[in-house]
Parts: C-alpha cells; structure tokens; sequence
C-alpha cells in the first residue's frame, strides 16, 4: 500500500514551513521552488497520482489553471539539479516517509533508494527546490502533505475555496 493516496495536496517544507510548493509564475516550464503559502493560487496545488498500485511512485502534475498537465521534473539526475515544470517529462517520483512523524522524501526517480531527493535551502520566496544528497536529519529535504478538498459539495472547486 501506498503511504499517501491520490488526490489533490499542498506541499510544505518541514524546515521552511511557510514555503509552500510552487510552480513559480504558473507557467509550464518554470522552476519550482518555495513560496510563502498563498491559498488564493492553484500554482501551490499539486495532483498526486500513484504509478504503481504497490509501490510508492508517484506522479506530481501542477492544478495551477495556465499549466495544467505540468509535471514536476528535473534539469539532470545530479545534486543541484534544479526541480522545474515540463509538459513532457512524466517523471516518476519515490515519496517515502521519514523518520520525522508526518513528513515524507521526494526521491529522485532511481534505483530505490535514491540517494537525491528535493531540498529547499532557504525561506526567501523563489528559492528554486533542488537535488541534494540525503541527509536523514536535515529536515529542509523534509515534506508534510496536506490534502485539498477537490470539490466543495457536488461543486468543482473554485479559487476561493482552497483549504
């Protein structure tokens, strides 16, 4: 069984914990990096969709509105690659949890297990998330996943109603 489900999640940085995930200016190809949380913008929302029944792979598309479909993916499998938006690069991501209770690593898509995972090195807003070798404690490659409400009722949700 997977540790999340699919569905919709804003994802935060459990050392930076205002900087929320975000597909910077919600354009497809644009870097994704850390921003101060924003509940007026689908650009921090992410649709989380599990690749294999069993394992914990995972798919990162963006629900911003003017970047729908855009995966989460990186420039190059190597530490400092920068994590960015791609409408064509499908990447597969391995999100495990750590030893930290409710925070999970984003594994980069090699042989289990990775030895990169995303890393947030500050709280300035824009800071691009980049690969970093995995430092079990250093809690800035941590992630919390909070769940968002895809519909309010029997409504679709709108802007104004993100969690």
């Amino acid at each position: 069984m997977p540790f999340l489900s699919n569905g919709q999640y804003r994802i935060f940085n459990a050392n930076f914990t205002t900087q929320d995930v975000d597909l910077l200016f919600g354009q497809p190809s644009s870097i994704i990096g850390g921003y101060v949380n924003n509940s007026y913008t689908f650009n921090m929302v992410w649709n989380l969709k599990n690749v294999e029944s069993d394992a914990n792979q995972f798919t990162l598309t963006s629900a911003a509105p003017s970047a729908n479909g855009t995966y989460a993916s990186i420039d190059g499998m190597t530490v400092g690659a920068n994590v960015r938006g791609s409408s064509t690069n499908k990447t597969v991501w391995t999100i495990v949890p750590t030893l930290k209770s409710d925070c999970y690593w984003i594994l980069a898509p090699t042989h289990f297990p990775s030895e990169l995972v995303w890393s947030l090195s500050s709280e300035q807003d824009i800071t691009p998330i980049k690969l970093a070798h995995l430092a079990y404690n250093d809690l800035s490659q941590m992630w919390t996943f909070q769940p968002q409400a895809e519909k309010v009722g029997n409504a679709p949700r709108r802007l104004n109603d993100l969690d």
